[in-house]
C-alpha cells in the first residue's frame, strides 16, 4: 500500500489517476511479489535447501525489486496510453502538446529507480548489521534490536532520497525521437515525475 501511495503522489500529475486504477497497482503488486517469492523460494529450496540468510535476503530482493517495477508501470499505466505534456522550453512553461513516448520514458526510469531503492534499501541494513555486530554480543545484547531499528531507519533515510534522485525529474528527449508532431522541435522537455 505504501509503495502504491509512493507512486501516485510522485506521478506526473498531467494525467489524472482513477481508484480502479489505483487498486490495480496495488493488488498487482502485492500478486506479482507473492508469486516471485514463491516460485522462487521453491526452486531455491529445491537447490540449497531451504535455510540461509543469503538465500532469504536474494529472494525478498528481488520480489521487492518486482514488486516495485510492476507496481509503478500498473499505477502509472494510464499516464502511458493517454501522455505526458511536452513542452518546448526546459521551464515547463509552453506546452506543445501530449507524447506517448514521452511518458512511457518517463514510467521506465521511474520503474527502474524503485527497482535500485528496494534493493539498495534492502542491501544497507544487512551491511549496516553486520559492521555493527560487535556492539550487539556479550552483555550488550540489549542494543540489538536499537542498532538494528537504526541501520533501517539511517538505509532508508539515505537511500531512498538518493535511489529517487537517480534520474532527473525533468527530461528531455530529441523531437525527432517522439511523434511525428515534435520533429520539427529540436529538443523537448516534460515531467517524469519523481
Amino acid at each position: 500500500m505504501v509503495n502504491a501511495s509512493i507512486n501516485y503522489g510522485n506521478r506526473n500529475a498531467s494525467t489524472p489517476l482513477s481508484n480502479a486504477q489505483i487498486l490495480f497497482g496495488f493488488s498487482s503488486a502485492v500478486l506479482s511479489a507473492t508469486c516471485a517469492v514463491t516460485m522462487l523460494r521453491g526452486r531455491i529450496a529445491r537447490m540449497i535447501g531451504k535455510k540461509g540468510i543469503l538465500t532469504n535476503f536474494a529472494v525478498n530482493a528481488t520480489a521487492t525489486g518486482i514488486a516495485a517495477f510492476v507496481n509503478t508501470n500498473c499505477i502509472r499505466f494510464g499516464e502511458g496510453l493517454n501522455g505526458v505534456n511536452v513542452y518546448s522550453d526546459s521551464d515547463l512553461k509552453t506546452q506543445v502538446g501530449t507524447s506517448k513516448i514521452a511518458a512511457w520514458t518517463s514510467i521506465e526510469y521511474t520503474a527502474l529507480s524503485r527497482v535500485i531503492m528496494g534493493v539498495a534499501c534492502m542491501t544497507s541494513p544487512a551491511i549496516l548489521c553486520a559492521l555493527l555486530k560487535p556492539l550487539t554480543v556479550g552483555k550488550f545484547r540489549m542494543l540489538k534490536i536499537p542498532v538494528e531499528m537504526a541501520a533501517v531507519l539511517v538505509s532508508l533515510w539515505v537511500f531512498a532520497p538518493a535511489c529517487v534522485a537517480v534520474f532527473p525529474q525533468k527530461l528531455s528527449m530529441a523531437g525527432n525521437s517522439l511523434e511525428e508532431e515534435f520533429e520539427s522541435f529540436e529538443r523537448v522537455y516534460f515531467n517524469k515525475g519523481i
